[in-house]
């Protein structure tokens, strides 16, 4: 939809909705108003009547009372079973038209229908405030009404004395003795002593207003109550007529707010469709397009900002053009810089991958053979390894030279290709040293580290390693080195853990820690197990981030002590690879298990 289009609209919905809004308010006012006025006359005429009612008026209204109450001829029962706003006689016929030949009761009509007569003008609207209302056929009504003992929550009332109680064309009657259920609260809220008028209701006669004065004796004892009812279908028709107008008024407005919407649409649409195909050719890159809009208002304003903005636009593209050729040339020669450099980076990706490929299978090929372990007389020994990358940081290592048998296990720090060439310089010290027939550990795993650390130094890194170094014999194993906690599980099911805080120093970090190393003896029985490990098992973790810890390596390797300790070795690693499940193996995963025959 056009925006003239939508302006138009918008402003017409505006008129109208002004209009309509304006024109209920004072349709409502004016209701609101008139009803007011005619209700708060109705209360004083009542106050006024009230107070001009004479003793002998009172008696006489006593004893009409009296007697309609003592020849009541409906039971309780009967008087309940009314239904709201039904009216039924409560007398005998013969009874309640001879009540009415009574002196008393013809004193009591008297006395309304004067109350109408003098209240009919005080009631009218007065013509000034209101001359499209004619009065002329005001009604009014008056009445008296008593409670029943029948009825203790006054919800049935019984008249007493009417203007009206003969039955007139449509009118019914309303003879002395008729009882009546009433349908609105103030026709029981009367006799709590306090004045009560009603707003505009219908019924099957017409529409009115009523209003409700309690008759008190001179005590203040509210012993009747005189009804007003005031016929407002003449002035019904006539607020009729004037919602009539009120409509029509808006159907005129409305009319002229379409015809407005027109001519705005029309007038805002031709400079806004000039713009529009003008946008449209920019669009399209024809920047020599102009509009021609000569008006001083905000549209010619706007046709002056956008042909200045498509000759900005115009010099802009020129010189784009002309960037665009230099820089391209600029990028043709980075492209051939980048593509020489690209050359570079694959020949030297392709030498590091294939220095990568010979330290892992340098690892892999100086780990122990299976061969190996199994020669080894009065042990059972298992080995595991797993890199977390190519090239692993993990060490370990069984050597079996001269009846001397030395195991080694460590971990370097990091992963890659300089952790991977240290744990090789380990493994060929280790080898070396046990070659030289060394046993001491303080001079074995001094020596390890004085050549770890010069070949550190000459590296240039900051790695380091921890290293244990396990030597047996006759059953006995020697533990020197810092590194974790080995097991020792014995074949009765009780658990040692054997700490190496104290046992020496990481590898790599100082030049001398011989006074560091220190050594411990453990004993091994007939099938007992020990168990070396790196930390790559005990953090290793789950789908939660929760680490596999020592307290669940050292259970498994419990539940499983009996087993052979290549079994062993293989629960574990099941274990640890089943706990990880779909998470990723951030350290390497590295597991010696030893088992006394």
């Amino acid at each position: 939809m056009p925006l003239s289009v939508k302006v138009g609209l918008a402003t017409g919905l505006l008129s109208v909705g002004l209009t309509s809004g304006g024109l209920y308010l004072f349709y409502s006012r004016s209701a609101q108003l008139l009803t007011e006025q005619i209700s708060n006359r109705l209360r004083d005429i009542g106050h006024l009547a009230s107070l001009q009612i004479r003793p002998a008026d009172r008696a006489a209204i006593l004893r009409l009372k009296q007697q309609s109450l003592d020849n009541l001829t409906v039971s309780e029962a009967e008087v309940q079973a009314i239904a709201p706003g039904e009216f039924q006689l409560g007398l005998d016929p013969v009874v309640s038209e001879t009540l009415m030949a009574t002196p008393q009761f013809q004193r009591v009509v008297h006395m309304m229908r004067e109350i109408e007569q003098a209240s009919l003008p005080e009631i009218n609207p007065p013509a000034l405030a209101y001359p499209q209302l004619d009065g002329s056929t005001a009604d009014l009504a008056t009445y008296l009404m008593v409670t029943l003992p029948q009825s203790p929550e006054r919800d049935v009332i019984m008249f007493v004395g009417s203007s009206r109680h003969e039955a007139i064309g449509d009118w019914p009657g309303n003879p002395v003795g008729t009882l009546y259920r009433v349908s609105l609260p103030l026709f029981a809220d009367v006799f709590d002593g306090e004045a009560q008028t009603s707003g505009i209701y219908k019924d099957d006669f017409g529409t009115w207003i009523t209003a409700a004065i309690p008759l008190k004796d001179p005590q203040g004892q509210v012993y009747a109550a005189l009804g007003l009812d005031y016929d407002l279908s003449n002035e019904a028709n006539q607020l009729r007529v004037l919602q009539l107008i009120c409509l029509g008024i808006l159907g005129v407005s409305l009319v002229l707010a379409v015809l407005l919407s027109v001519v705005l649409a029309r007038w805002l649409g031709k400079p806004l469709a000039q713009l529009k195909e003008a946008a449209t050719r920019v669009q399209a890159r024809d920047f020599s397009t102009t509009v021609a809009l000569h008006s001083q208002d905000e549209l010619g304003l706007l046709g002056q900002a956008f042909n200045s903005m498509v000759g900005e636009l115009r010099s802009y593209a020129h010189d784009l053009e002309a960037k665009v050729s230099e820089r391209t040339q600029e990028l043709q020669v980075a492209n051939q810089e980048i593509s020489i450099l690209n050359d570079r980076l694959k020949a030297e990706n392709l030498r590091m991958g294939s220095e990568l490929e010979i330290t892992r299978r340098l690892q892999k090929m100086i780990l122990p053979k299976d061969e190996e372990l199994q020669g080894i007389p009065d042990l059972e020994v298992a080995g595991f390894m797993e890199s977390a990358s190519e090239v692993g940081g993990d060490y370990y290592d069984v050597l079996h030279h001269k009846g001397q048998l030395t195991i080694g296990i460590g971990d370097v720090t990091g992963h890659g290709l300089e952790s991977g060439v240290l744990m090789i310089m380990a493994q060929t010290a280790v080898r070396t040293l046990q070659a030289a027939n060394i046993k001491d550990p303080h001079q074995y795993i001094s020596a390890i580290n004085q050549a770890i650390y010069g070949n550190i130094r000459r590296m240039n890194s900051d790695k380091n390693m921890s290293l244990a170094v396990l030597d047996y014999h006759d059953g006995i194993l020697t533990l020197s080195g810092q590194h974790e906690e080995m097991l020792v599980i014995r074949n009765d099911g009780s658990l040692e853990r054997i700490d190496t805080l104290d046992l020496g120093f990481p590898i790599g970090l100082e030049e001398n820690i011989a006074s560091l190393i220190s050594q411990v003896h453990v004993q091994l029985q007939p099938g007992d197990v020990a168990v070396l490990y790196t930390d790559g098992i005990t953090e290793a973790e789950n789908d939660n981030r929760e680490h596999y810890g020592l307290d669940r390596l050292c259970q498994v390797a419990l539940d499983h002590r009996l087993c052979t300790a290549q079994e062993i070795r293989q629960r574990i690693v099941e274990d640890v690879h089943g706990y990880i499940g779909s998470q990723k193996v951030f350290d390497d995963i590295t597991l010696v298990v030893i088992k006394q025959k």
